[in-house]
């Protein structure tokens, strides 16, 4: 017998484990709006039978083919995974409103090539938004995991057998094993804490999960425990999986060492799997109807979020009531069934694709990926060229569009009209030096500068600061030729205009501060009319000054250089152009509360300010009322994003501004 010898018997337990970890998943997804620790489990269950699975095949025959051992596999996650990522593409244009459709597009993308978890870990989206935004195609974060783990574990066995002369290669392999663990936890804990959102799905945080369940594939028949120990260790894994979610805050402290809870439970029920007694978890979970329900988990765990995400849309509620839920696991149910007996078990067994190289296995599901892959072309090539078409420039003289002006010109608002832009397009209603690669890169320190309004313009008014600076350029230009103004910008992205004294730690980085020095210099040099900037960061209760606005302001100050200072909009918590598509322009959901997004008075007041040079302008009032703030005003979309305003309803804005700038220009 080969010392790589494992117990070839059926673990039924495990059956039974992913039957309850798939059902954890489904029900705090629909009901309870968060995360059970069930994905985790997977993991380590994964863990677990993929490294037997090596060890099988090095005792069968005396060694480990990675080509055999991924044809099998492929055999087995592909048919209905590729089923799955074609029909949702297929429902979703159907159901999803139109502005969801491109980011829905690029996570389809994703889902193919089992990148879903870098995808979305680079969106920093959180997956524990079960808003109406969430894409159908965010369960793939973990069988993205799952898969790069695939990948790269025969990788690993291979590797580490290589070496020669080693007495124990069993024992070898665990102390590798232990060494990924441990590497892999401390990143996780390290990464967690610095960047929660992007470790969730990173692979490499979630290495240690699958550890945990390789190292007990090692030595799983070497443990021998008392029907007692056997019996408690067992109930103690299983209720903590069961309830690690209600008790834990999984979202926001996962895969961090929190996630030890759901993956040692399962340990704990596999060990407790080598004694079964009367009325013990493993007895519990070997029950023949839960590995029945084991055997489909798969399916169901790919085809639960998507049935879940068109179920809120076509009835445009969040909350699941419980027979509603219950709707959704039976139809997710029904569809694994189907899924799994025609697609997934004919591929998978298969005597023909058996008996034969792995390249035919490989050929076979490309073709099966071929009409995935080529749904999702289709749908991406019919939204640029039909939806994302050119955005025109709002005529602010149009009665139907007044945006702004509606406050102040029109005794009411014109009704039964689509708002401008459309919500699809909002996200590309920008200002000119983005399209002109004028507004730097975030990562770039040379200061970049761009002419607009009138070229030879008597008068030069400097825009500087961030993205919620150039964004005010379109009210600008609305007015600036006809009054003479030359406006030249000078922005960069994700960088304030700010001295380094009281720059905060998220503005503080190398290219920020080199390009502030560089634009001190140059305004000073050329000494213009006004200095266009934002004087507010921040939003609700925590809105404030930052002191190093008005170091720099005090500086130009210095030089006789006059400044319009604007306070920031109100930065809201979702992108209203989804929503109101969604819900509709008028809808009470897509409005949020003034005090959440807005301090309740100027922090300016609050501030004693020594400057003769600048004027404060709050315009917070062209985007909330005394209670409320909204997307859409006078039928123009406000928001082109949640914190940047569209340049149709910044021209809206332009006869007001207008007035502030005259007002700033004639400052004494």
């Amino acid at each position: 017998m080969n010392s790589f010898s494992q117990n070839s018997q059926r673990r039924l337990e495990i059956e039974g484990l992913r039957a309850v970890a798939a059902s954890l998943v489904a029900v705090y997804h629909i009901w309870l709006g968060g995360v059970s620790g069930g994905v985790d489990a997977f993991f380590a269950v994964s863990g677990f039978l993929i490294t037997s699975s090596l060890l099988s095949q090095q005792e069968k025959q005396g060694r480990i083919n990675p080509f055999y051992f991924w044809a099998k596999l492929a055999r087995r996650i592909f048919p209905v995974a590729l089923l799955v990522i074609f029909t949702t593409a297929i429902f979703g244009t159907f159901i999803l409103p139109q502005v969801l459709w491109v980011d829905t597009i690029k996570h389809a993308a994703a889902s193919l090539v089992y990148a879903e978890n870098w995808r979305l870990a680079f969106d920093a989206v959180n997956y524990l938004t079960q808003g109406m935004e969430a894409t159908p195609y965010q369960q793939f974060w973990a069988l993205s995991v799952q898969g790069q783990f695939y990948l790269l574990w025969p990788i690993v066995f291979l590797f580490i057998l290589s070496f020669k002369g080693i007495k124990s290669k069993r024992l070898f392999l665990g102390g590798a094993f232990l060494l990924i663990f441990s590497a892999s936890l401390i990143y996780s804990v390290i990464s967690t804490a610095h960047n929660q959102a992007f470790a969730y799905y990173d692979t490499f945080a979630r290495l240690w999960e699958f550890s945990i369940g390789a190292a007990l594939a090692l030595c799983i028949n070497k443990i021998k425990i008392n029907k007692i120990l056997s019996f408690s260790l067992g109930w103690l894994g299983l209720l903590g999986l069961v309830f690690c979610g209600l008790v834990l805050d999984v979202s926001n402290q996962f895969p961090g060492y929190v996630a030890l809870v759901p993956t040692l439970g399962v340990a704990l029920v596999i060990i407790s799997g080598n004694s079964i007694t009367q009325g013990s978890a493993a007895q519990l979970l070997s029950n023949r109807y839960l590995v029945r329900l084991g055997g489909y988990s798969y399916a169901f765990y790919l085809w639960h979020w998507p049935v879940l995400v068109f179920f809120r849309h076509l009835t445009k509620k969040v909350d699941i009531s419980f027979i509603e839920g219950a709707m959704i696991i039976a139809i997710s149910f029904i569809l694994s069934i189907v899924s799994t007996r025609l697609f997934e078990s004919p591929i998978r067994n298969s005597l023909s694709l058996k008996n034969s190289a792995p390249l035919k296995s490989f050929l076979v599901i490309a073709f099966m990926a071929f009409p995935a892959g080529a749904t999702i072309a289709g749908w991406a090539a019919y939204t640029k060229g039909e939806l994302l078409k050119k955005i025109e420039l709002l005529d602010i003289s149009d009665p139907r569009f007044l945006g702004a002006r509606v406050l102040y010109e029109a005794p009411t608002e014109p009704q039964g009209l689509d708002v401008y832009p459309t919500p699809v397009n909002a996200s590309r209603d920008r200002p000119k030096p983005y399209m002109d690669q004028c507004q730097q890169k975030s990562t770039e320190a040379e200061l970049l500068s761009c002419v607009y309004g009138k070229p030879d313009g008597n008068k030069v008014i400097a825009i500087v600061g961030g993205s919620h600076s150039v964004q005010w350029l379109p009210a600008f230009e609305a007015f600036a030729e006809e009054d003479g103004y030359k406006l030249v910008n000078y922005t960069k992205n994700f960088c304030l205009f700010s001295s380094p004294v009281g720059f905060g730690k998220v503005y503080s980085y190398p290219s920020c501060t080199e390009w502030n020095a560089q634009l001190m210099q140059e305004l000073i040099a050329s000494k213009p009319d006004l200095v266009f900037t934002t004087y507010t960061r921040d939003g609700g209760i925590n809105e404030y000054v930052p002191e190093g606005y008005l170091a720099w302001f005090k500086k130009l100050e210095e030089h006789g250089i006059q400044i319009l200072a604007m306070r920031d909009n109100p930065w809201l918590p979702f992108e209203p152009s989804k929503c109101v598509e969604i819900y509709g322009v008028k809808s009470a959901k897509c409005r949020v509360d003034r005090d959440k997004v807005l301090a309740r008075t100027d922090p300016i007041k609050n501030i004693e300010i020594n400057l003769t040079n600048t004027k404060f302008v709050d315009f917070s009032h062209f985007f909330c009322d005394e209670e409320e703030c909204f997307p859409e005003l006078g039928n123009v979309l406000i928001y082109r994003d949640s914190n940047h305003i569209t340049g149709s309803y910044m021209r809206t804005i332009s006869p007001y501004l207008r007035k502030e700038v005259q007002l700033a220009m004639n400052r004494p």
